[in-house]
Order: structure tokens, then C-alpha cells, then sequence
């Protein structure tokens, strides 16, 4: 056997100084990777009954990792509770374990592979009975006794249309309580309000060249030609344009308007009953109730549509965007009440506890609220996440038509009741 020389010991010690370099910076490199998450910012906290929502900043790093949870602590740090649930962005909502009208100091920290983050700053949070987003609801008088379709919020005002009544078919109210009756620009059946670019425009389903009536301050409102007579249903604003679909029509069952004075027809992607449209993530989104092929539809600039499928083919009565999410409710009796896409393109179904006629979403302060005409006798769902839904309940059942968000609380509206809608 041939004995080693000096040169192949040299051989030998150079090649295993390489490998524990290698090594070592190996992992120094893995080491790197596995870094936990820097902390939430900018947190706000909202007391609610039992609990509380904390809406926060996330972190500027994620440690090169993807955040898996987010933890949080109710007594400054010293003790930490992981959500059954994952919570991967703002806001965290937990809805039990607090004593109602006493302090708390919330902190919050990221999860990811490496293990949980750098702890935010603390803030206070004290929970109270009196709130429980989109649980308990007041009841209060509206203006005149209308079949109120549809109520939006805007430059600090609550503005709601209806399809009956004289000269009378709109109200307003800075804060959801207390509600004045305005004069429409016409006595149309008027199915849609919104509220964009300074103005408010409201769309109709009846009218002879005067489908669309428009309002700088809610209670002045004028009269504009709408690009079709057809059965305008659903109107929104986004990305500095005005869409409305409508259920009736050959081929032009969207209009769109920068100003919400001059609209133009614009080829739906089918001949649907186009009933909801919303924008949100750079997407214009419309859903039908009925139809020929997919009852969805998505448009990138409200002109050009193309047809997607649903994860039912009936009943969508309302699409609205939050989170992330676009959020789908419908009426069927026998399919699936909700869906949901990242996209607007690809939904997915999903559970609710109860079923309800549900005909109006919208999102805002963390929530997805959804409320029903009250046909299988349940009136309101709600869902941090549109995935995870549970009940909410109305003072009365009404055939509630109507949803939305704003001066801090949810307004719903209805089109049938006695002074109460």
C-alpha cells in the first residue's frame, strides 16, 4: 500500500477546509432565511362586545418567510393567544374572552416558519356592550313609507332611492338615525345609488330618456339621459368611472360614464339579468341572477367584458369587494348562498350556518355583512374574512334590500315595512 506524502496530506486538509466553508456559509445563508418577522405598525383598536378588532400595518419584513398567523396579546406581552383560525392580514377580530368597560393593553406579533416576530407597540382597547358590528341593530324611521332599494354613503351623508312614492324617492341622513325625504328628479323606479368623484348618481329600471338622476350634495338631484331605456340595475364607481349593468337589453347591458352625466353603451358579456356590480383590486365585477353561460362577468376598464363561470348558475343578486376578496350572496333555495375569488375570475363556494335570502354585501371596518329579504327568516350574516360566516339579527323581518358602511356604522335599508325601513 502507497503511504501518503506530503502533497496529498496537503490535498486532503485544502478539500476539508472547502467543505466547512461551504458549510458554514450554508448555514450562515439558512440562518438568514429563517429569520422571524419585524413588528405590526400603526395599530387601531375597536372595542367590541366581549372582544375587540385590531387593525394594524403589517410588518416591512416577513423574515423571508411567508407570515402563517398573527398572535395577540390582551395583558401588554406577558401572555400570548394564537388564533384557531389563521389570521394573514388586517385585521384580527376576536369576538369572546374580554370583560366589557375594562382596559386592556393589545400587543400583536407575526408568525411565520422561524416562529413568532418582533411584538408591536401596545394599544388600549376597552370593549363595550353597546358595539357589536353587524350583530345588533337599532331600528329607525325612515322618511316616508317607500320601497327603498338601495342606500350608499358619501361626503358625509347617507343617501337611499326608492321605486315608489311622489316626488319623493330619495332620503338622506348624516348619520343613519334621523332621515329627511328629498324630491327625485323623476318618479322612476330607482334600483342603485352610489357615490364617486363628488357626486352621487342613482340608475333606474323604468323612465323614458331619463334613466339616471345625479346629485352634488344628495338633496338637488337632475335628470340625465342614460345611454340605453333598458332595466339599469347596479351601478359603482372605480378607477375614475362609473359602471352600471342593467337586466334588460340587446347586447348593451353596461354603460359607463367618467361624469355620471354622459354614458355610453358598452356590449355586456352576455345577455344576463345583470343584477350587482362592484370594483375593487384594478377588476370591475358584475354577477347575474340568470342567464345564458357564466354568471359572472370582469372588466379591467368597464368597456371590454368577458364572461366567467359561477360556482352556481343562479340567484347572485350582489358582489361587493373587501380585503382582498370579492364576496358573492345569493337567493337560491337549493345551491350555495356565497362565494368568493381572490380574482373575479375563479370562485369558490362557501358555508353559511344558516340559510336566508340573502340580496345585498358590502364591506368595511373589517366585515363582510350580507342582509336577506328575509324568505327562510334569517336577516343578517356576517364574516371577518368571507369564508367564516354567522348571524346577525334585525329588531323586525322586512324584505331588508339594502347595505352599507359609513360615519361609523352599518345602514341597512328596506323595500317593504311601516315606518321602519
Amino acid at each position: 500500500m502507497r503511504t501518503p506524502n506530503t502533497n496529498d496530506t496537503k490535498c486532503l486538509r485544502f478539500c476539508l477546509s472547502r467543505y466547512f466553508s461551504l458549510l458554514i456559509l450554508m448555514l450562515c445563508i439558512g440562518v438568514v432565511q429563517a429569520q422571524v418577522p419585524s413588528e405590526p405598525t400603526n395599530l387601531v383598536a375597536t372595542g367590541i362586545n366581549t372582544g375587540g378588532m385590531i387593525q394594524f400595518t403589517a410588518p416591512t419584513s416577513d423574515g423571508g418567510s411567508a407570515i402563517t398567523n398573527y398572535e395577540y396579546s390582551t395583558d401588554n406581552g406577558s401572555t400570548w393567544i394564537t388564533p384557531s383560525l389563521a389570521i394573514t392580514s388586517s385585521p384580527l377580530i376576536f369576538s369572546s374572552g374580554l370583560t366589557n368597560c375594562t382596559s386592556y393593553q393589545i400587543k400583536i406579533r407575526a408568525v411565520n416558519a422561524a416562529g413568532s416576530g418582533t411584538e408591536s407597540s401596545a394599544v388600549q382597547l376597552i370593549p363595550v356592550p353597546s358595539v357589536n358590528m353587524g350583530v345588533n341593530w337599532t331600528l329607525r324611521t325612515s322618511a316616508s313609507n317607500n320601497d327603498w332599494n338601495s342606500v350608499t354613503y358619501g361626503n358625509g351623508l347617507f343617501v337611499a332611492v326608492s321605486s315608489t312614492g311622489t316626488s319623493d324617492r330619495v332620503m338622506t341622513s348624516p348619520d343613519g338615525i334621523t332621515w329627511t325625504a328629498q324630491i327625485s328628479a323623476a318618479d322612476n323606479e330607482w334600483n342603485s345609488v352610489t357615490y364617486g368623484n363628488g357626486k352621487f348618481v342613482a340608475v333606474s329600471q323604468s323612465g323614458n330618456g331619463n334613466r339616471v338622476m345625479t346629485s352634488e350634495d344628495g338633496i338637488t338631484w337632475t335628470a340625465r339621459a342614460s345611454a340605453a331605456d333598458n332595466g339599469w340595475r347596479s351601478v359603482t364607481y372605480g378607477n375614475g368611472l362609473f359602471v352600471a349593468v342593467a337586466f334588460t337589453g340587446n347586447g348593451n347591458r353596461v354603460m359607463t360614464s367618467p361624469d355620471g352625466i354622459n354614458w355610453t353603451a358598452r356590449s355586456s358579456a352576455a345577455d344576463n339579468y345583470w343584477s350587482s356590480v362592484t370594483y375593487g383590486n384594478g377588476l370591475f365585477v358584475a354577477v347575474a341572477q340568470s342567464g345564458n353561460g357564466g354568471l359572472v362577468m370582469t372588466s379591467p376598464d368597464g368597456i371590454n367584458w368577458t364572461s366567467s363561470s359561477s360556482v352556481d348558475d343562479y340567484n347572485w343578486n350582489s358582489v361587493t369587494y373587501g380585503n382582498g376578496l370579492f364576496v358573492a350572496v345569493s337567493s337560491s333555495e337549493t345551491g350555495n348562498q356565497v362565494m368568493t375569488s381572490p380574482d373575479g375570475i375563479t370562485w369558490t363556494a362557501q358555508k353559511v350556518a344558516n340559510r336566508g335570502y340573502w340580496v345585498s354585501v358590502t364591506y368595511s371596518n373589517g366585515l363582510f355583512v350580507a342582509v336577506s329579504s328575509d324568505l327562510f327568516g334569517n336577516t343578517a350574516i356576517i364574516s371577518p374574512d368571507g369564508i367564516n360566516w354567522s348571524n346577525g339579527a334585525f329588531p323586525v323581518t322586512s324584505l331588508w334590500s339594502s347595505v352599507t358602511y359609513g360615519n361609523g356604522i352599518f345602514v341597512v335599508v328596506s323595500n317593504r315595512g311601516n315606518g321602519t325601513k
